[in-house]
């Protein structure tokens, strides 16, 4: 069940221009590489625990590794759509980091503005993983992201 939902949410997503049908046309030989990543994606607290256990030096180190290892497994993968969706990551994560490094961390403000920036992160990832996943048959099922992609992927319309 939770494979159809995500597939149904990657169905509506894009990111830079790149959907579902697009990256399934796409060879599915980086299938172990993707299958990795989003493996080690999985173990990053900033993903996935509440907003009021996070500390931001800590989101800071993890943001960052995670955009290191986004980068490194662009650079492995080498496919020009995969790549436009992983730059995309890499520059969300830049912007919002070079913002958090200004966050006063003891003002109130600071802790919404970083927040705001783990939120924005999250809703990004949350859609590439949705793609990348469902493109390359990844199985979430008892994955950690699974409640991040089902929900930062889901705007509920209003009559």
């Amino acid at each position: 069940m939770i494979a159809e939902i995500i597939t149904g949410l990657a169905n509506a997503a894009s990111i830079s221009g790149v959907t579902l049908k697009t990256l399934i046309s796409r060879s599915r030989a980086n299938r172990v590489e993707l299958e990795k990543y989003i493996k080690f994606l999985a173990g990053k607290q900033v993903l996935t625990a509440p907003f009021e256990q996070e500390v931001l030096p800590a989101v800071i180190r993890s943001l960052e590794k995670i955009k290191d290892e986004t980068d490194a497994v662009r650079i492995r993968v080498g496919d020009d759509l995969v790549d436009v969706v992983f730059l995309n990551l890499v520059l969300k994560l830049s912007e919002e980091l070079m913002m958090l490094h200004e966050i006063d961390d003891s003002d109130p403000k600071g802790n919404m503005k970083m927040f705001r920036s783990i939120q924005e992160i999250r809703a990004r990832f949350a859609r590439a993983i949705a793609l990348l996943s469902t493109a390359f048959k990844v199985d979430l099922a008892g994955s950690r992201l699974v409640p991040l992609v089902t929900d930062m992927n889901f705007r509920a319309k209003r009559g």
